[in-house]
Parts: structure tokens; C-alpha cells; sequence
């Protein structure tokens, strides 16, 4: 009796532990750091096989990639205007972007770019091992501190290259295409 009260408890404990679907090499970040990464993927995927009609991530980052390609631009879906809004409040807002203004007199909108020098990068790094595009991406960006009309074009060309049923991957993406969005 003992050995199975053992078991329920144990069971209980490993259920209500906390689980985290992005890799985070060496504690790079923090609880609530990751906690944000987790639910930029989520909503994204939600968004994506909402507007694909899958239930397929996978499916649902490929027929949004070629979306991409075929347009030459980011469609901003409804659920990813939302997210888009909230960027600006995530703890990890600054590991992954910086903020820029247009000095547009018209147009002041508040815009972003990747950060070079935030948390976000060293992950990249890491995740990048595993993936040519990812590494190639970084390290384009690092020499040109933006992302260039080919690199868009090639990370949507090339998205089978990715493993799109990894949550990294995809993070990757919804951060590549979060930025395009709010250039």
C-alpha cells in the first residue's frame, strides 16, 4: 500500500512540474524568459493551423512559408497581430529584439529588429548545430545586422530543411516572421 501511495504522489509531483517544449541550452533563460518563448510558439502555432485549417504544425508552417514566397511578404493574420501587439511586454522582449522608431513624422510606429547581442543569438547558436539554415541565418545577420531580401526569400524556400515538428524550429520562425511584421 505504501509502494503505490509512493507512486500516486510521485506521479502527482511530475505532473504538475512544469514543462517546457524549447530547448534552453545551459539555463540560457530564465523561468520567465522561457515561459514567453513557449508562448510565442504556441500562439503561433494556434494562429497558423487556425488560418491553415491543420492540425498539422508541420503543414501549417509549410503552407505559411509558401504563402510568403508567393507573396513576397508577411501576411499578419488576426491572431498574429495579437501577439504582435504583446512583443512589446514579454520579459524577453529585449533578448530577442531591440526597438526602433520610425522618424517618419506621420508614422511614429514602434518597430523592432533582431538583437545581436541578446540572450536570443546565443540560442540561435546552439540550435544551429543541428540546422545549416538557422546557423547560415545568424551568421548573415551578424555580418549585415539585418535580415536581407534573400535571407527572407531562403529561410521560406528552404523551410523543409527544418525539422518543423521541433519547437525550436519552429520558435525560429515565429521570430523571423514576428520581426518581418513589425519592421
Amino acid at each position: 500500500m505504501k509502494k503505490i501511495l509512493a507512486i500516486v504522489i510521485l506521479f502527482s509531483f511530475c505532473a504538475c512540474a512544469p514543462q517546457s517544449d524549447i530547448s534552453n541550452p545551459n539555463g540560457l533563460f530564465n523561468s520567465n524568459e522561457e515561459a514567453d518563448l513557449n508562448m510565442i510558439v504556441a500562439e503561433f502555432d494556434k494562429t497558423l493551423m487556425t488560418e491553415f485549417g491543420t492540425k498539422s504544425k508541420a503543414q501549417a508552417y509549410a503552407d505559411f512559408s509558401d504563402v510568403v514566397l508567393q507573396k513576397g511578404g508577411v501576411p499578419n493574420f488576426q491572431g498574429l497581430q495579437k501577439l504582435s501587439t504583446n512583443l512589446f511586454t514579454l520579459s524577453v522582449f529585449n533578448e530577442i529584439w531591440i526597438n526602433t522608431r520610425n522618424n517618419n513624422q506621420e508614422d511614429r510606429k514602434e518597430t523592432i529588429n533582431l538583437n545581436a547581442k541578446g540572450k536570443y543569438f546565443s540560442y540561435l547558436e546552439s540550435i544551429g548545430e543541428n540546422s545549416e539554415l538557422i546557423k547560415k541565418y545568424k551568421e548573415n545577420f551578424e555580418i549585415v545586422n539585418d535580415i536581407q531580401p534573400s535571407v527572407i526569400a531562403g529561410v521560406s524556400r528552404n523551410v523543409e530543411t527544418l525539422d518543423l515538428k521541433d519547437p525550436d524550429h519552429r520558435l525560429f520562425l515565429a521570430i523571423h516572421y514576428l520581426t518581418l511584421i513589425n519592421r
